[in-house]
């Protein structure tokens, strides 16, 4: 996160916080518990921060981006509550909250391979998908020696796409596959969606 400094007035700040939790509150290992960044000192204030090395001489801190910090080690899927905090000769200022935000559970999945045997196509993707997301067959398109194709049936297996045609591919026959990521029910794993993909190459088995 990043921030651009108050502009109130009053005396010059010399010193950020950040906090963070997490903002479902339904929690029992201390995932609520307010988790501060260390200060975060401008680097012009020499007396405070130091620039280089391990220690000062003084033994101040480091001189870290005093409008910038990354809050790592979080729980996808979670909401978090953040809030910062600016400190000048006056002391600590009070907690102002910057809003709550949502992590994505994670990494959309990504199709690695594609197969085919027959009248059944496997889509094997990098991750599992998540079973209650199926796309409505429209969004596909197979292509077998130039002719279009769509699907008449769909279904999922852990990290794979089982993709049924009504008419079987006889051997040597050139398949390729696309996909166009839908706003109801697209392919995603933990509500991370796969992207679209075209004309993706499909290797034929079939003997």
């Amino acid at each position: 996160m990043e921030w651009e400094p108050p502009t109130g007035g009053g005396s010059e700040v010399y010193a950020y916080q950040v906090r963070h939790r997490r903002g479902d509150y339904a929690f029992t290992d201390g995932g609520g518990d307010w988790t501060r960044s260390p200060r975060l000192y401008p680097r012009q204030v020499e007396r405070i921060c130091r620039t280089e090395g391990p220690v000062h001489s003084s033994g101040g801190p480091a001189c870290l981006n005093p409008r910038s910090y990354t809050i790592s080690n979080l729980i996808g899927g979670r909401d978090y509550d953040v809030a910062i905090r600016a400190r000048n000769a006056n002391g600590w200022g009070d907690w102002l909250s910057v809003g709550e935000f949502n992590l994505p559970n994670g990494f959309p999945p990504v199709l690695q391979h594609a197969e085919i045997g027959g009248a059944t196509m496997s889509l094997i993707f990098d991750r599992s998908l998540d079973t209650d997301s199926l796309p409505s067959t429209s969004v596909f398109w197979v292509s077998v020696n130039g002719t279009s194709q769509t699907p008449t049936g769909l279904s999922i297996s852990g990290s794979t796409l089982f993709v049924t045609l009504g008419t079987a591919v006889t051997s040597g026959q050139t398949v390729t596959v696309s996909y166009v990521r839908p706003t109801q029910a697209p392919l995603q794993h933990n509500d991370a969606q796969a992207p679209s993909f075209s004309n993706v190459s499909v290797h034929n088995f079939t003997p």
